[in-house]
């Protein structure tokens, strides 16, 4: 068996703190035991739980409270956004990979949308709907799409509809 060094002795005791997580099924506000006594069970020292436990924060999995130990928190988004923004920074050819798993993200969310109103209504999907976008919208069973970033595109365009009972 090797020993494990800092960054490698940190990663070791992060997983080994995410796999305590989700064995005992912790909930978000549960709490985890005191540093001293992770330490111990781990057979590492106080320091290296403790710069584990701050990467665990950094990344959002855990919080610390002063003075009431360390608790799971509620999933979020905000760790990851903020490395994505910053990752975007240093390579912007990215942004296009992002904005087609957007497209993706959009295109499920609508059509689940659609399922849950299951016909009780008539569904119109607005916004951000152009030539790319509008044939993966349509296929999510909305009765109506509103292209307004079409239509606003032009010069010079007059649309008139007429009603028919």
């Amino acid at each position: 068996m090797r020993v494990l060094r800092t960054p490698a002795l940190s990663r070791a005791i992060q997983d080994q703190i995410k796999q305590y997580i989700t064995e005992r099924r912790l909930r978000p506000g549960d709490a985890l035991p005191p540093e001293t006594q992770l330490a111990a069970d781990l057979g590492v020292s106080r320091g290296s739980v403790r710069e584990a436990i701050k990467a665990l924060e950094s990344l959002g999995i855990v919080e610390v409270r002063h003075g009431n130990g360390i608790f799971v928190r509620e999933f979020n988004f905000d760790s990851v956004l903020e490395l994505l923004s910053y990752g975007l920074v240093f390579d912007r050819s990215k942004i296009t990979e992002i904005l087609q798993i957007r497209k993706w993200l959009e295109a499920a969310a609508i059509g689940e949308a659609v399922k849950l109103i299951n016909g009780r209504m008539k569904v119109e999907a607005s916004g951000n709907i152009n030539e790319q976008t509008i044939r993966s919208v349509a296929e999510c069973g909305v009765d109506y799409i509103s292209v307004g970033a079409l239509t606003h595109s032009y010069q010079s365009l007059d649309i008139s509809l007429k009603a028919v009972k």
